[in-house]
Protein backbone atom coordinates (compact mmCIF):
# COMPACT_ATOMS: atom_id res chain seq x y z
CA UNK A 1 0.00 0.00 0.00
CA UNK A 2 2.94 2.38 0.60
CA UNK A 3 2.21 3.04 3.93
CA UNK A 4 4.70 4.38 6.59
CA UNK A 5 5.22 1.14 8.87
CA UNK A 6 7.60 3.30 11.40
CA UNK A 7 10.13 6.01 11.32
CA UNK A 8 13.65 6.15 13.50
CA UNK A 9 13.97 9.65 14.26
CA UNK A 10 17.41 10.45 16.11
CA UNK A 11 17.17 13.09 18.90
CA UNK A 12 14.25 16.04 18.88
CA UNK A 13 15.86 18.44 16.24
CA UNK A 14 15.10 17.30 12.86
CA UNK A 15 16.35 20.64 11.08
CA UNK A 16 19.72 19.97 13.36
CA UNK A 17 20.45 16.80 11.68
CA UNK A 18 18.67 16.56 8.60
CA UNK A 19 22.20 16.39 6.37
CA UNK A 20 23.55 13.84 8.32
CA UNK A 21 20.82 11.92 8.20
CA UNK A 22 20.52 12.54 4.26
CA UNK A 23 24.21 11.18 4.36
CA UNK A 24 23.31 8.12 6.70
CA UNK A 25 23.69 4.75 4.91
CA UNK A 26 21.77 1.70 4.98
CA UNK A 27 21.61 -2.13 4.57
CA UNK A 28 18.99 -4.71 6.25
CA UNK A 29 18.52 -8.50 5.78
CA UNK A 30 16.40 -10.57 8.26
CA UNK A 31 14.05 -8.00 10.10
CA UNK A 32 17.07 -6.12 10.56
CA UNK A 33 18.10 -2.60 9.43
CA UNK A 34 22.14 -1.75 9.80
CA UNK A 35 21.70 2.16 9.61
CA UNK A 36 25.76 4.19 10.16
CA UNK A 37 24.14 7.19 11.44
CA UNK A 38 27.05 10.29 10.78
CA UNK A 39 26.17 12.89 13.58
CA UNK A 40 27.15 10.20 16.42
CA UNK A 41 29.49 8.07 13.97
CA UNK A 42 27.70 5.20 15.06
CA UNK A 43 26.61 1.66 13.47
CA UNK A 44 23.14 0.77 14.44
CA UNK A 45 21.54 -2.45 14.72
CA UNK A 46 17.30 -1.76 14.41
CA UNK A 47 14.97 -4.70 14.84
CA UNK A 48 12.26 -3.74 12.42
CA UNK A 49 10.50 -6.57 12.64
CA UNK A 50 9.25 -5.68 16.38
CA UNK A 51 9.07 -1.71 15.73
CA UNK A 52 5.65 -0.79 17.06
CA UNK A 53 4.22 2.84 16.59
CA UNK A 54 7.89 4.26 15.52
CA UNK A 55 9.41 2.75 18.25
CA UNK A 56 12.13 0.80 16.95
CA UNK A 57 14.08 -1.26 19.36
CA UNK A 58 18.34 -1.16 18.80
CA UNK A 59 19.92 -4.90 18.97
CA UNK A 60 22.84 -2.86 19.31
CA UNK A 61 25.52 0.02 18.51
CA UNK A 62 28.73 0.49 18.19
CA UNK A 63 31.28 3.59 17.73
CA UNK A 64 34.23 1.04 16.29
CA UNK A 65 34.21 2.17 12.91
CA UNK A 66 34.74 5.74 12.08
CA UNK A 67 33.29 7.81 9.31
CA UNK A 68 31.85 4.80 7.44
CA UNK A 69 30.68 3.94 3.28
CA UNK A 70 27.40 2.58 2.51
CA UNK A 71 27.35 -0.92 4.45
CA UNK A 72 26.37 -3.55 2.25
CA UNK A 73 25.93 -7.62 4.29
CA UNK A 74 25.93 -10.73 2.83
CA UNK A 75 25.78 -14.02 4.76
CA UNK A 76 25.29 -12.85 8.28
CA UNK A 77 28.58 -10.29 8.19
CA UNK A 78 27.94 -6.83 6.74
CA UNK A 79 31.67 -5.21 4.76
CA UNK A 80 32.16 -1.60 5.20
CA UNK A 81 34.99 1.43 3.74
CA UNK A 82 36.06 3.22 6.46
CA UNK A 83 37.86 6.67 6.98
CA UNK A 84 40.75 5.27 8.92
CA UNK A 85 41.75 3.71 5.72
CA UNK A 86 39.93 0.20 6.74
CA UNK A 87 37.54 -2.38 4.89
CA UNK A 88 35.91 -3.85 8.06
CA UNK A 89 34.22 -7.52 8.19
CA UNK A 90 31.41 -6.84 10.84
CA UNK A 91 29.75 -9.42 12.56
CA UNK A 92 25.84 -8.51 11.91
CA UNK A 93 24.68 -10.04 14.88
CA UNK A 94 26.40 -8.29 17.31
CA UNK A 95 28.60 -5.99 15.57
CA UNK A 96 32.14 -7.29 16.91
CA UNK A 97 35.08 -6.78 14.19
CA UNK A 98 35.57 -10.37 12.05
CA UNK A 99 38.30 -9.04 10.55
CA UNK A 100 39.85 -5.43 8.93
CA UNK A 101 42.09 -5.13 5.92
CA UNK A 102 44.44 -1.68 5.32
CA UNK A 103 44.03 -0.10 2.12
CA UNK A 104 45.80 2.92 0.78
CA UNK A 105 43.55 5.72 1.73
CA UNK A 106 40.68 7.15 3.64
CA UNK A 107 37.28 6.00 2.29
CA UNK A 108 34.50 8.58 1.74
CA UNK A 109 30.42 7.88 1.57
CA UNK A 110 30.60 7.08 -2.32
CA UNK A 111 32.50 3.84 -1.65
CA UNK A 112 30.05 1.18 -1.83
CA UNK A 113 31.11 -2.78 -1.64
CA UNK A 114 30.05 -5.39 -4.30
CA UNK A 115 29.89 -9.19 -3.65
CA UNK A 116 30.93 -12.15 -6.26
CA UNK A 117 31.11 -15.49 -4.87
CA UNK A 118 33.38 -15.46 -2.21
CA UNK A 119 35.02 -12.35 -3.24
CA UNK A 120 34.15 -8.46 -1.80
CA UNK A 121 34.60 -5.96 -3.90
CA UNK A 122 35.85 -2.48 -2.48
CA UNK A 123 36.37 0.57 -4.15
CA UNK A 124 39.57 2.48 -2.69
CA UNK A 125 39.87 6.35 -2.49
CA UNK A 126 43.29 5.91 -4.00
CA UNK A 127 42.39 4.48 -7.37
CA UNK A 128 42.90 0.92 -6.47
CA UNK A 129 39.85 -1.54 -6.66
CA UNK A 130 40.83 -4.23 -4.18
CA UNK A 131 39.12 -7.93 -4.41
CA UNK A 132 39.22 -9.57 -0.25
CA UNK A 133 38.19 -13.27 0.24
CA UNK A 134 35.19 -12.05 2.19
CA UNK A 135 36.06 -14.92 4.93
CA UNK A 136 39.38 -14.33 5.52
CA UNK A 137 39.50 -10.47 4.40
CA UNK A 138 42.74 -11.78 2.71
CA UNK A 139 44.26 -10.48 -0.45
CA UNK A 140 43.10 -12.10 -3.69
CA UNK A 141 44.23 -8.91 -6.20
CA UNK A 142 44.23 -5.06 -6.78
CA UNK A 143 44.57 -2.94 -9.72
CA UNK A 144 44.91 0.55 -9.99
CA UNK A 145 41.76 1.69 -12.46
CA UNK A 146 42.50 5.19 -11.89
CA UNK A 147 44.23 8.39 -10.54
CA UNK A 148 41.13 9.60 -8.39
CA UNK A 149 38.36 7.98 -5.38
CA UNK A 150 36.61 5.72 -6.95
CA UNK A 151 32.53 5.12 -6.54
CA UNK A 152 30.59 2.27 -5.85
CA UNK A 153 31.66 -1.18 -7.64
CA UNK A 154 28.55 -2.92 -9.48
CA UNK A 155 29.15 -6.51 -10.62
CA UNK A 156 27.37 -7.68 -13.81
CA UNK A 157 27.70 -10.42 -16.61
CA UNK A 158 31.06 -11.49 -15.05
CA UNK A 159 32.09 -7.58 -15.14
CA UNK A 160 32.72 -5.49 -12.64
CA UNK A 161 32.17 -1.72 -13.19
CA UNK A 162 32.99 1.37 -10.92
CA UNK A 163 33.07 4.77 -11.64
CA UNK A 164 35.58 7.62 -10.48
CA UNK A 165 36.09 11.15 -9.49
CA UNK A 166 36.43 12.09 -13.44
CA UNK A 167 33.05 10.54 -14.08
CA UNK A 168 34.58 7.77 -15.88
CA UNK A 169 33.24 4.48 -16.06
CA UNK A 170 35.56 1.66 -15.65
CA UNK A 171 35.52 -2.09 -16.37
CA UNK A 172 37.25 -5.32 -15.80
CA UNK A 173 36.50 -8.83 -16.75
CA UNK A 174 35.51 -11.84 -14.88
CA UNK A 175 34.34 -10.73 -11.29
CA UNK A 176 34.74 -14.09 -9.76
CA UNK A 177 38.51 -14.79 -10.64
CA UNK A 178 40.85 -15.90 -7.56
CA UNK A 179 44.06 -15.45 -9.06
CA UNK A 180 45.59 -11.60 -9.82
CA UNK A 181 43.80 -10.03 -12.09
CA UNK A 182 45.29 -10.20 -16.03
CA UNK A 183 41.48 -9.12 -17.55
CA UNK A 184 41.64 -5.65 -19.63
CA UNK A 185 40.67 -2.75 -17.89
CA UNK A 186 38.70 0.16 -19.74
CA UNK A 187 37.63 3.17 -19.26
CA UNK A 188 34.68 4.44 -21.22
Amino acid sequence: SGSVVWVWNKGNNRNQYWTYNFDSNVCTANGLVYIYYRPETKLYCLDSANALNNNVPVKWSTSAYPDASTPIISNGYIYVACADKYFYCIDANDGSCKWKYLSGAASNTSQIPAISGNNVFFPGADGVLYVLDKTSGSLVWKTTVSTKYLGPVVIAGGRVYVSDADAAWITAARSSISTSSTSPIRRF
